[in-house]
């Protein structure tokens, strides 16, 4: 048994199959489970075959002349005789998916507990399991939510790595440009903007116009190393 079974269970004592209804009534007035909605009842081997639950019995005793004609008859003819009951063998899991999957509204009975061997064991808090369920599903929704933190930090560093490599490429770009500077010869001075040429050339040009009007001064070996793939001559 896990310890999240045992959380739930609550060793409450069974009623027996042939108490009357009288001291059924009497034993819901002791106390000592205020916290539970019903009691188990189990036959001579302590196999569970039924339950009774605070509400049906307050219900039966509605009418005045319940006690006096169902007093003495066995709790059998008024319990639910299709209970929830879960083995203390089974998982966690399996017991939060039968309990959750045979839920009636209004909650007013628990769920039954049992041994491997299939006597009773206790009862069990369908609050309790519900609870359970909060907590497991509070938990998944943290670990997904870290997941998602750990994904966006991993997508940020690839997109820096890609930026960093981008960067390089345009460096070694830039390293491998060769202008013909005896071809310029005065017009190295010019005040050149940020449009950059194409393909492995990064030098800077001047503006259309200026390169224009510059250009027809120029020697033909300098005119012809000029980017006229962007601003034709």
């Amino acid at each position: 048994m896990s310890s999240s079974l045992r959380a739930l269970l609550d060793a409450v004592p069974p009623l027996p199959v042939d108490m009357t209804l009288d001291a059924v009534t009497e034993r819901f007035g002791e106390g000592g489970f205020d916290r539970m909605l019903s009691l188990a009842v189990v036959d001579e081997d302590r196999q569970p075959v039924g339950l009774i639950s605070r509400h049906a019995l307050m219900e039966l005793l509605l009418n005045k002349y319940s006690r006096d004609l169902y007093g003495r008859r066995p709790i059998r003819y008024f319990m639910n005789t299709q209970p929830i009951i879960v083995s203390l063998a089974e998982s966690t899991s399996t017991v939060i998916s039968t309990v959750t999957a045979q839920i009636r509204t209004p909650i007013i009975e628990d769920f039954i507990f049992t041994e491997a061997d299939g006597s009773y064991a206790g009862l069990g808090s369908v609050a309790d399991v519900l609870k359970l369920v909060e907590q497991r599903l509070n938990q998944r929704n943290h670990a997904l939510a870290q997941a998602n933190q750990e994904i966006k930090a991993s997508q940020a560093h690839l997109v820096q790595s890609e930026k960093m490599a981008a960067l390089g490429q345009m460096v070694a770009g830039v390293a491998t440009c060769r202008w013909p500077k005896k071809c310029w010869g005065k017009f190295t001075d010019w005040s050149l903007p940020t449009t950059v040429c194409s393909k492995t050339c990064s030098t800077p040009l001047p503006s259309k116009p200026m390169l224009k009007r510059k250009s027809r001064r120029l020697p033909p070996c300098a005119r012809s190393s000029m980017p006229s793939v962007i601003w034709p001559i």
